[in-house]
């Protein structure tokens, strides 16, 4: 077999004569244009997961100027949530059992460790092209540092006002971060630990690489992404599986590149044989469809996930001032002209490229020896009072397209110009009575004195006052506030109306594999459901089978909104022994005994059959961390927290074994006499909870 080297040297000499082998290289820079690198994960065993959190991978990398794919570092290992440097030349991953950032080169040399925790994205400071990568105390933990790759002894705290989820992008200048905060609210938070706005719910949300302030998430359909333009404005869908060999299917973890015109995704998702290949897209200039795509890897027997892609040579702009701001008083006084520098670390292109679609605003720009100036000219006199604002796109050869906002504010005597209703969204249970106020605002933002009339639609009835009252039926309600003086001003509310239950998780897409946790999450109105049922069907809902038998999950037991068993490889239904393997599979959980509240997964998730057996052998670790033990033994686990309660419970919640203590930090609980199986050990302190995997052994 042919060296990598030799085989990079062997095929370029082919394509030198004329004849070249099928040219994903080709593919991948015809669409980019330019030099363009992609790491990604690779399942080598047959315990694989969708967020690559497990060690049952390799890492991949693939290089359009190098002879295509070749192996970074060889598994199985963890290699969770890959990044390519901002210059191109090394890789940053996490270790998640080791709960460890490291850095590597392209070419698997100079591994290093680089932080505790899990690396989330990866940032070039545009002042002086240094790079750090950004770091949460844990997966989905509550704080998230940052820290110069080149010299880790250097860290700030960027945010611990919110938990955070492992999808956590920072925009090109370091003043924003979208992401889950935690999921599924997806949204940007201003940083250092400014304010979080929520933009949607949903999954694998990100914020834009450049300054834009673009944002998408992605919704259970796990076909399309939620777009917004900077602000969370202009909000729409964007499908993402018609791709080429997708073809419809459900796709997986969409990835921005370190340029906003490229994203990597995994897919297909939805097939017998559980595989995904990588895929690079292309936006359109706009961001509204995906204009291309090219294949990244093609096997059928292959598990591909959790791809990012850096495309080369396309400089970062340093913008000086980074914004506009004009002001202009009634009589029309105030600065019409004002100048940006336009400077990079890296050589600029001849000229640029601007844009902006406001009628009020001219923009010129000419190239001097630092770099370019550009010139910024509004027209007040066609504008009412007010602020208006545009984003200036700047973009040339070989650079990364760069925004800047501007601002246009004319003074003049206040006018009505906008409602807003507090709270915008709610959630309920069944008949219930919502509270709301309205705010009108002038044009400038600043209260304004006006009337509003109140309605709803969709259900319920709502008074003068804006009380809301539901009628119980499941569904959303629209509330408006329309302003009394001018009908067509109006706030708008969204009131989501739930039965008496809320079913979080599993959600539709999910995959899981029997032999491992699944965990059912929901909320419920504990006034009336004071224990539920839960169900599994594999048919999407024709038939069921009990999880939890004739007994009752209730308020009072600790895995109460949260229930976690372990999949056994057949179930009983309806006195039928059936695999369990099935992608048509839905929970529903009912109140107790057998309604009448419920709620129902909305959609199916899939249950694939594991194949790999986990033995605790020696010199062998298994897969995923496990805590192995003999009947009668004690299970000692450390934790950090001076208040904790920690018990052991079987797949069906039932309590083994409990302790609970202050100021001690080793938990030992005895499994006693109970039989051989898989349990679980749940440690509850006052600011989280963990769950642990224990497994008895005979």
């Amino acid at each position: 077999m042919l060296s990598r080297v030799r085989r990079a040297f062997f095929l370029a000499g082919f394509c030198a004569w004329g004849i070249c082998f099928a040219d994903t290289a080709g593919d991948i820079e015809a669409i980019t244009g330019s030099h363009t690198r992609i790491v990604w994960a690779r399942g080598v065993t047959a315990v694989t997961d969708a967020d690559a959190l497990t060690a049952n991978y390799a890492l991949m990398g693939f290089d359009t100027r190098a002879g295509g794919e070749h192996q970074i570092l060889h598994g199985p290992a963890s290699f969770a949530n890959p990044w390519v440097t901002p210059d191109g030349s090394r890789v940053v991953y996490t270790d998640c059992p080791a709960n460890a950032v490291y850095v590597v080169g392209w070419n698997g040399n100079g591994k290093r460790r680089l932080a505790e925790g899990f690396g989330l994205c990866v940032w070039a400071d545009p002042v002086d092209g240094s790079e750090w990568v950004y770091v949460c105390d844990t997966v989905y933990g509550s704080s998230v540092r940052r820290y110069l790759i080149d010299s880790t002894d250097v860290k700030e705290l960027v945010w611990d006002k919110t938990p955070v989820s492992i999808r956590f992008r920072v925009s090109a200048d370091g003043t924003r971060a979208g992401g889950e905060f935690p999921w599924n609210k997806a949204g940007i938070a201003t940083l250092p630990n400014g304010t979080f706005t929520k933009y949607g719910s949903g999954c694998n949300a990100m914020i834009a690489p450049d300054n834009s302030y673009r944002f998408f998430h992605m919704i259970g359909t796990h076909r399309e992404i939620v777009f917004y333009d900077s602000g969370g404005t202009n909000e729409r869908t964007i499908a993402i599986d018609h791709a080429p060999g997708i073809d419809g299917a459900k796709v997986w973890i969409p990835k921005w590149s370190n340029d906003a015109r490229f994203f990597t995704l995994a897919g297909p998702g939805s097939v017998d044989s559980v595989h995904h290949n990588i895929y690079i897209g292309m936006f359109d200039s706009a961001f509204t469809y995906v204009k291309k795509w090219a294949r990244v890897t093609d096997d059928p027997d292959t598990y591909d996930i959790y791809a990012h892609a850096w495309i080369g040579h396309r400089p970062q702009l340093v913008l000086d001032p980074p914004g506009l701001a004009f002001l202009f008083d009634s009589d029309g006084s105030g600065t019409r002209e004002r100048e940006v520098m336009l400077t990079s670390y890296h050589p600029l292109p001849e000229s640029l490229e601007l844009g902006s679609k406001a009628p009020w605003l001219e923009i010129s720009a000419r190239r001097d020896t630092n770099g370019f100036v550009i010139t910024t000219t509004v027209t007040p006199e066609i504008l009412e009072s007010g602020v208006h604002q545009t984003v200036v796109t700047i973009a040339g050869d070989g650079l990364a397209p760069s925004t800047l906002p501007v601002e246009l504010r004319i003074e003049g005597p206040p006018r009505l110009f906008d409602v807003t209703v507090f709270p915008g969204e709610a959630t309920v249970f069944g008949v219930d009575t919502i509270t709301f106020s309205a705010a009108p605002t002038d044009q400038f933002g600043e209260p304004f004195e006006a009337g509003v009339t109140w309605e709803v639609t969709g259900g319920g009835s709502i008074s003068p006052e804006g009380v809301l009252v539901t009628t119980g039926e499941r569904g959303t309600y629209a509330v408006r506030a329309r302003a009394q003086q001018d009908q067509a001003i109006f706030g708008k509310a969204i009131v989501s109306v739930y039965d008496s239950i809320i079913l979080h998780e599993p959600r539709p897409g999910d995959v899981f594999e029997t032999g491992r946790a699944l965990c059912i999450r929901w909320d419920a109105d504990t006034a009336c459901v004071h224990g539920v049922s839960i169900f599994l069907s594999l048919d999407s809902g024709i038939s069921w089978t009990s999880i939890t038998g004739t007994s009752a999950v209730t308020t009072s037991d600790t895995m109460w909104g949260d229930y976690c068993l372990t999949l056994p490889d057949s179930v009983d239904i309806g006195g039928e022994i059936r695999s369990a393997a099935s992608d048509h599979c839905r929970i529903r959980v009912c109140s107790y005994p057998n309604g009448p509240a419920e709620a129902v997964t909305n959609g199916d998730f899939s249950i694939h059959k594991n194949l790999a057996i986990d033995f605790h052998r020696p010199g062998r670790a298994p897969a995923v961390p496990h805590i192995y033990v003999l009947p009668g033994k004690r299970i000692l686990m450390r934790v950090e927290a001076a208040e904790y309660r920690a018990v052991l419970v079987d797949m069906r919640g039932a309590i083994h074994a409990s302790v609970s203590a202050r100021e001690k930090r080793t938990i030992t609980l005895t499994s006693g006499t109970i039989s051989q199986g898989v349990y679980f050990a749940r440690v509850v302190t006052p600011s989280h909870t963990t769950v642990h995997r224990i497994v008895v052994l005979r």
